[in-house]
């Protein structure tokens, strides 16, 4: 692809959004050395269409078109935070990341997530999700509710609850009606409601969704005269007792801001029970294709909108038709197969098929082919199937034809049998229409290919050769991280003992602290660990100071003293004053340590910090008082902070990044890491008095602001989330 410039993976974009300047306030664009606010109106997303004719179109989906759907879904299906939404979809369908995650993340709603080859192997995996999460909402295809009817066993299920799933939406494909029932009737025992069903509508150019049936009152089918609707496009409501009725499931209305209209080819309004063209409008829909003006001329057939605020008409490219207010959805328009005058929906030809015994579910297509001697078209079905005996492929191939004959009143004029695997489809499972048709015009849909135990035995090879060189990669590892434990260990035995040795000469504590920091010079050299220093120069604020650091590991004591010096006295807790050496070490340079387990210690540590401050002299402290092996900054003390409002010293946060990995809680061996100690911009308390307050409320509100302020700010750069 020629307009590729580079690709990035997800840390590499997460320290450019770090180095981003923050968006602007305001309506207008701000430039900002080369970067501007974002806007409603900017692209977020190109959503690539399916492409079944192998010419995939990308959707340009504004970030005001993905919110507009979002909150129109939300309030459609009435999301709430008590909900739980359970998705096994891929995150490259628009389902799975626009209606699963992005939509239940904007409403705030936990989720429950499983791989897609979990579902498919074992699909009973997502209804005990329902029952051991108590989940409420889900939206998958079609084919994942007939999965489930067909592959999931009673005893799989056993004991499992599915009365809390309240919407079960079902979309991205057409919407079987038997399906529907099957599901219902299947799982009504275990607790599931009929009414929580919810067939939907939608398509890339709207984002996700167009339609979506009203809550609570369950899936709504219309049969209609086949011959009828076929030949006239009229959908006449057929009579109870009529087998050769074709029937449709209601996809509902539009979603809250949203208008849809069925039209003729000139983009007329059809009255109800009239097949049209499906056109939609709203915040949600795209103003086109990237960079494909031709396909976009063609998808706004009453072009672009012409006043801010309006919404151009889209044309689906989906046929439909409107009765009582609903839309029934009856196919894609470049799908229809046009046989003697009649239009034959290739998703219904499918579904009779799917009916042969010994037929592969879900592997169907129907197509049509041009017939120049007669002057109309060809219908051919080609289907997926185990079978190899000749004899019985032949019976398949007549149980087929005769089920569609009877279904459609005519015949297909050719059911081709094709091996597993042969049929291509779209990466989200969808059958690849058009793509089928080429194959098998040019010969190749079912291209010989190695027998199954052939694939099987490659598989296999590949799989125990990866994972092979993935243990020994794993090996090498953990071999190379022992030794360098062992390295350190030696490496930091000959290098405490003789400067410890000289320390205990020294008899100015600030002298300690600067031999301390030099000593460590060498040993950091020695094992091969970098410390970078960023915002140093806020040590040079005058007066007294509190430098408050998260705390994730004994060693971060060491390269604090060696990027940062130590001209501030350490607050340590008592566990780590009687470590052998580095309590000496502390003792010698002159900080002092606590009973984190005595509140009189505490209280008095928050006095003897007060003393030093008022001195002159600077402290520096870890305010959560402990670390644990979790990655994350924990709740802070106040004593740190009470010192700041009594003294009005101001306090320098202080990050820390790395030391947690190099010397994790519960381990022995270090890890070769480096570290970054950044320190970011003075806080100072505010000494002023609020009248309307006691001294005591004011003192107290002004403390909790320190902390709240110094947490942040350590966040921000430690590299590890708020716990």
């Amino acid at each position: 692809m020629r307009s590729l410039e580079g690709v990035v993976d997800a840390e590499k974009l997460i320290a450019a959004a770090d180095k981003a300047p923050p968006p602007s306030p305001g309506a207008l664009p701000l430039h900002v050395t080369g970067s501007r606010a974002r806007q409603g109106s900017d692209i977020a997303l190109l959503q690539y269409t399916s492409g079944s004719t192998g010419d995939p179109k990308g959707v340009m989906l504004t970030h005001a078109n993905l919110l507009a759907n979002m909150r129109a879904i939300g309030e459609a299906v009435q999301i709430a935070r008590d909900d739980v939404g359970v998705s096994w979809l891929p995150l490259y369908h628009d389902m799975g990341l626009i209606g699963a995650w992005l939509t239940l993340l904007h409403f705030g709603t936990p989720l429950v997530v499983m791989s897609p080859l979990a579902f498919l192997t074992r699909p009973e995996r997502w209804l005990q999700g329902f029952h051991k999460h108590r989940g409420t909402i889900a939206a998958a295809p079609n084919f994942a509710y007939e999965l489930c009817v067909r592959k999931i066993a009673d005893k799989d299920i056993k004991g499992i609850d599915l009365s809390s799933w309240r919407a079960a939406l079902n979309g991205a494909e057409p919407v079987n009606p038997e399906t529907l029932e099957r599901f219902a009737d299947r799982f009504a025992a275990y607790g599931f409601r009929r009414e929580a069903q919810l067939p939907v509508y939608g398509l890339a150019e709207s984002a996700l969704g167009v339609t979506i049936p009203p809550l609570n009152r369950g899936p709504l089918v219309d049969r209609v005269e086949r011959e009828t609707f076929t030949a006239q496009g009229r959908a006449v409501p057929a009579a109870p007792d009529d087998e050769t009725a074709i029937a449709f499931v209601s996809s509902g209305k539009a979603l809250p801001r949203h208008e849809v209209r069925i039209v003729d080819e000139r983009g007329n309004e059809v009255p109800d029970r009239t097949e049209g063209f499906l056109w939609f409008r709203g915040p949600s829909a795209t103003t086109g294709y990237y960079r494909n003006p031709k396909a976009t001329e063609a998808l706004l057939p009453c072009g672009p909108a012409r006043d801010a605020g309006e919404f151009a008409w889209v044309n689906s490219g989906d046929r439909a038709y409107r009765a009582d207010g609903e839309i029934y959805v009856t196919g894609r328009v470049k799908d229809i197969i046009i046989k003697g005058g009649r239009n034959l929906y290739p998703h219904e030809v499918e579904e009779l098929a799917a009916r042969t015994e010994g037929i592969r579910k879900g592997c169907i297509v129907a197509f049509g082919l041009t017939d120049e001697a007669t002057g109309t078209e060809k219908l051919v079905v080609v289907a997926e199937t185990r079978e190899r005996d000749a004899a019985r492929r032949s019976a398949l191939a007549s149980a087929v034809m005769d089920l569609v004959s009877r279904g459609l009143g005519l015949p297909p004029d050719r059911v081709e049998l094709i091996p597993p695997g042969s049929i291509p489809k779209t990466s989200s499972g969808k059958l690849r229409r058009e793509e089928t048709k080429q194959l098998y015009l040019a010969g190749t849909l079912s291209a010989s290919r190695a027998p199954a135990w052939v694939q099987i035995v490659r598989l296999g090879t590949a799989g125990t050769l990866r994972n092979f060189a993935r243990e020994v990669l794993a090996g090498v590892k953990r071999g190379l991280e022992i030794f360098y434990g062992l390295y350190f260990g030696v490496v930091f035995f000959l290098w405490i003992v003789p400067t410890w040795a000289m320390v205990q000469l020294i008899k100015d504590h600030r002298k300690a602290g600067r031999f301390t920091s030099s000593a460590l010079k060498i040993l950091f050299a020695v094992i091969d660990c970098r410390v970078r220093v960023v915002g140093k120069e806020y040590m040079e604020t005058p007066g007294a100071k509190i430098y408050a650091s998260n705390h994730t590991s004994y060693f971060d004591v060491l390269p604090l003293m060696l990027g940062l010096g130590v001209p501030y006295r350490f607050v340590s807790k008592m566990e780590v004053a009687s470590m052998p050496f580095i309590g000496a070490f502390l003792d010698r340079m002159g900080h002092f340590k606590f009973d984190r387990t005595d509140p009189e210690s505490r209280l008095r540590q928050a006095q003897r910090m007060e003393e030093f401050l008022r001195n002159g002299e600077s402290v520096f402290i870890f305010p959560e008082g402990t670390f644990t092996a979790e990655d994350g900054v924990r709740p802070f003390q106040l004593g740190a902070f009470k010192a700041a409002v009594a003294s009005g010293a101001p306090i320098i946060p202080v990050s820390l990044a790395g030391t947690r990995r190099f010397l994790r809680d519960g381990t022995y061996l270090p890890r070769p890491t480096s570290v970054t100690i950044t320190l970011s911009p003075p806080i100072y308390p505010n000494t002023a008095t609020d009248s309307s307050n006691s001294a005591g409320s004011s003192e107290w509100h002004e403390l909790i602001r320190l902390r709240d302020a110094t947490r942040a700010a350590i966040v921000r750069h430690a590299g590890e989330p708020l716990l």
